[in-house]
């Protein structure tokens, strides 16, 4: 097997290769900015009838569905409504520039670095949001969002006090800060400190009824005290706001569970899964097959966003790693799957922390973990293949024969495991059994050349002279193929 894969990552879900394809980070290319105060309307302001919804500020983002002369129709959660055309950008590197000059115009105003921490922290450009924050509060300590915005920021790197100290002051300045009330809760919910968590949590539900996020925390927290019919009622209502927040399906699935509601808990998990897998079954990202539209990177976001609300959800880490991986952020998924292997040991995480540990150099590590995953599921095949390669690599020929015997017989059609060990039995004089390996290649993938030459240089060596003639004869016309 070749050390490196361009853009593919080869995974077996019951012993069968499974080819995935790695699609490069994009941004969502119909989500736009606001770069003005702007009233959102149920119908297009040059209606009679309209009753401004919300006020939207500066840097928000929404959802764009379709133009209207000077009237943009968006959506943002479950809402859609209109905004006036000229208060609109398209969400892309340029959406920065309103702010820029309004700062270049006036630097010692806080608020346009606001703005602009906004759409950088959108584009993923988290230090140059986290610039722009700490820029606005130099101008003005006490701006309410932008310490819940830094805070978000730090809670995204890990750094819990940092994080909880700038909501501590958010909300003192502005006790409707519903996101710093959420996302505090969390923290307390982790220090086993409920009430508190419950507090913040109902806070933020009260300031706004409308974001599925909030009782969905709350249900996370009932969850952690063993209250399940809260649980339920809260992820309910995240699930009646939002139908397709996935993760509320899940949960309130577990909480099901624990009630012994055993039929609707079910019912439940597949509705989470049928939303999609990749946030609930531990192969999501195999079984689903990537959505490429969506961006490696994009997923990764999202699995990340769920992270923060449940860091103990190992299928979250495993998959987040499995992404890691596939944009061949190797470090990041190793991280990934130690945490995701203390919570639950599984065969598929051992085997991908070897693959990322293999990419590394990292040879000893590497034939450890494929050893742990065939200890938890001696059929999985590619282990062994994977395994039996870097034994070749450490010039252990008879372990390499061995885990390649073994790649065979758990799946007689893989291809690549009889041509390594093929090429390995050449290197050993072993003719015929070389022979028998590449004929076994040729008659699985008719069209594998390497194998033809091989059998050709193998053939030779056995005096089948026109037999060799004839595989060579088959290089050629697979060679001058368009």
């Amino acid at each position: 097997m070749a050390w490196k894969l361009p853009g593919i990552l080869i995974l077996f879900a019951l012993g069968q290769p499974l080819p995935v394809k790695a699609a490069p980070p994009a941004i969502e290319s119909r989500q736009v900015v606001l770069h003005k105060t702007a009233l959102w309307a149920t119908t297009p302001p040059h209606h009679a009838t309209d009753q401004p919804l919300i006020t939207l500020a500066p840097g928000d983002v929404v959802d764009l569905h379709t133009t209207h002369r000077e009237h943009t129709q968006v959506r943002t959660r479950q809402r859609v409504g209109w905004l006036p055309s000229s208060s609109v950008t398209p969400l892309d590197t340029k959406a920065v520039e309103p702010f820029s000059a309004a700062i270049q115009a006036n630097p010692n105003t806080a608020e346009p670095y606001l703005h602009r921490a906004k759409v950088h922290k959108r584009l993923g450009n988290w230090a140059l949001a986290e610039a722009d924050l700490d820029a606005a509060l130099e101008r003005n300590p006490k701006l309410a969002e932008a310490l819940a915005a830094r805070g978000y920021l730090h809670f995204r790197q890990g750094k819990r006090a940092e994080a909880k100290h700038d909501w501590d002051q958010a909300i003192a300045n502005d006790p409707q800060q519903k996101l710093a009330l959420a996302y505090r809760g969390l923290i307390y919910a982790s220090e086993g400190k409920f009430e508190q968590a419950i507090a913040d949590q109902t806070a933020a539900i009260e300031n706004d009824p409308t974001d599925p996020r909030f009782p969905y925390v709350r249900g996370l927290t009932w969850q952690r005290q063993n209250m399940p019919a809260k649980a339920i009622a809260d992820f309910s209502l995240a699930i009646r706001l939002q139908p397709k927040m996935v993760l509320a399906w899940k949960h309130r699935s577990q909480a099901q569970r624990a009630l012994g509601n055993i039929d609707q808990a079910k019912s439940d998990l597949e509705r989470a899964i049928e939303t999609d897998s990749l946030f609930v079954h531990p192969h999501g990202p195999e079984r689903k097959q990537l959505d490429t539209g969506r961006g490696v990177s994009s997923m990764i976001e999202a699995l990340t966003a769920g992270i923060e609300f449940d860091p103990e959800d190992t299928t979250l880490i495993h998959n987040r790693g499995y992404l890691h991986v596939l944009n061949q952020n190797y470090q990041d998924a190793i991280q990934d799957f130690d945490t995701a292997i203390k919570q639950q040991p599984m065969a598929t995480t051992f085997f991908l922390r070897g693959w990322s540990e293999r990419h590394l150099g990292q040879l000893e590590e590497a034939i450890a973990d494929y050893g742990q995953a065939i200890e938890r599921d001696p059929r999985l095949a590619a282990a062994y293949r994977d395994r039996a390669f870097l034994f070749k690599v450490q010039r252990k020929p008879d372990l390499a024969l061995a885990d390649y015997t073994m790649a065979v017989q758990i799946n007689p059609q893989d291809a690549a495991s009889y041509y390594e060990r093929g090429l390995l039995r050449e290197a050993l004089s072993r003719k015929e059994d070389a022979l028998s390996d590449f004929s076994q290649v040729i008659a699985i993938q008719s069209d594998h050349v390497d194998a033809y030459r091989h059998r050709a240089r193998v053939l030779v060596e056995l005096n089948q002279f026109r037999e060799a003639h004839r595989d060579l004869q088959r290089v050629k016309s697979l060679e001058v193929k368009p």
